[in-house]
């Protein structure tokens, strides 16, 4: 589902041809059914796919390359620390996304590291705060890090560009390590 979502993105974006160079030769069943599936934009219309936010390059990689400093700083926002005590939207990172909302399920997913379930916070897709409605939250190791994950109404997300902000309102005043926002991803979901 990464793969399509991938290839889905590149295509809505004009690409003209999709290479990936890391299949080692000869390929198997998967890889060969990976590329018949994203060679034709059409056919991953009706796919289910998994896209995610992109995450901030290491600086020192992206300098090898070329990039400078502001280049690198606007290529992605994650991992975002949240301040504590902002109204809503919060601190915002943008998703891209090739679907629309027609005829699918979609599903908001947050990876924060350092959150309990004793923070106030907001989360917000497009400007609109997210219902509390089915969402479901779960820790990993404690404390380590948090998924929580949203069911999306199709009138809350569209094809481009979502703008995902979360609102770290207010935590108990013992709990002093940060909230990091480490991933952002939304999966869409299509009978297949």
């Amino acid at each position: 589902e990464h793969y399509r979502a991938g290839a889905a993105a590149y295509w809505s974006r004009g690409a003209d041809a999709i290479y990936l160079p890391w299949f080692k030769w000869p390929i198997g069943a998967e890889q060969r059914q990976t590329l018949s599936e994203i060679h034709d934009p059409d056919l991953l219309g009706d796919k289910s796919k998994h896209y995610i936010a992109r995450p901030r390059p290491a600086e020192h990689l992206a300098s090898s390359y070329g990039f400078e400093p502001d280049t690198v700083a606007a290529m992605g926002k994650l991992p975002l620390k949240l301040e504590t005590g902002l109204a809503p939207p919060g601190q915002t990172v943008k998703i891209y996304v090739a679907d629309g909302p027609d005829q699918c399920k979609a599903q908001l997913k947050l990876r924060l590291v350092g959150s309990t379930s004793h923070d106030v916070m907001t989360v917000t897709l497009n400007g609109k705060p997210l219902p509390a409605d089915g969402v479901v939250r779960t820790e990993y190791g404690g404390y380590l890090y948090t998924w929580i994950e949203f069911p999306l109404p199709p009138d809350m997300w569209h094809k481009g560009h979502n703008e995902v902000g979360v609102a770290v309102e207010s935590r108990p005043d013992n709990l002093t390590v940060d909230v990091v926002l480490a991933g952002v991803e939304l999966l869409v979901e299509r009978a297949e």
